[in-house]
């Protein structure tokens, strides 16, 4: 019986939720986007993506194509060859850093993060628009301030942003109070003792 409690502890110890990052975030967000058409893609039918974004983003456009290509899509690079034409723009995507803050006193700061990704794309056969639509997606959550760089990835620029500092006297002003606690409880301890 107390091996099992032991072991049930140990398990519930070790567990920590780990902060998801600002690329995975990413990656969702484009899986949702290519999820939002694929009412009108068919396994085997041939797509002509046309990607518009800012040069950096390369990642984004393997990583559409990919999707594309698992869910079946044939993907050329000719429109006249294509039974489908994909024009796909990303408007915004970054990583925003507000609000440094403490949640009680002498704990560890924390940081409020916003991750933005936005576009429209448009869908359409050789006849008609087959859909036309605008996204946007935000997630908004609060990290641990020393989690800042291992959610971040050194080698895509969208995925970082600039970190606000630490308050200055914040940081100076809680071990202050602390010490002279300390110092006043020493004081009251041989003052009302020697009495």
């Amino acid at each position: 019986m107390t091996k099992h409690f032991l072991v049930i502890l140990f398990i519930a110890v070790s567990l920590n939720s780990q902060t998801i990052s600002n690329l995975s975030y990413f990656n969702s967000f484009v899986d949702s986007s290519i999820n939002l058409m694929t009412p009108h893609l068919e396994n085997g039918d041939s797509l002509f993506l046309n990607y518009e974004s800012e040069s950096s983003q390369v990642y984004f456009l393997n990583r559409i194509q990919t999707l594309l290509s698992k869910k079946g899509l044939r993907l050329v690079f000719q429109p006249d060859k294509a039974g489908l034409y994909l024009n796909y723009r990303i408007e915004k995507s970054g990583v925003d850093y507000s609000k440094v803050f403490k949640k009680g006193f002498l704990e560890d700061y924390f940081i409020e993060r916003k991750i933005d990704y936005a576009g429209t794309f448009s869908l359409q056969n050789r006849n008609k628009v087959l859909e036309t639509k605008q996204f946007n997606f935000t997630a908004k959550d609060t990290i641990d301030y020393n989690d800042v760089p291992g959610v971040e990835n050194s080698q895509y620029k969208f995925t970082q942003a600039e970190v606000p500092a630490e308050p200055f006297w914040e940081s100076i002003l809680e071990p202050a109070v602390a010490v002279g606690a300390i110092i006043l409880t020493v004081i009251l301890l041989f003052t009302v003792r020697s009495k």
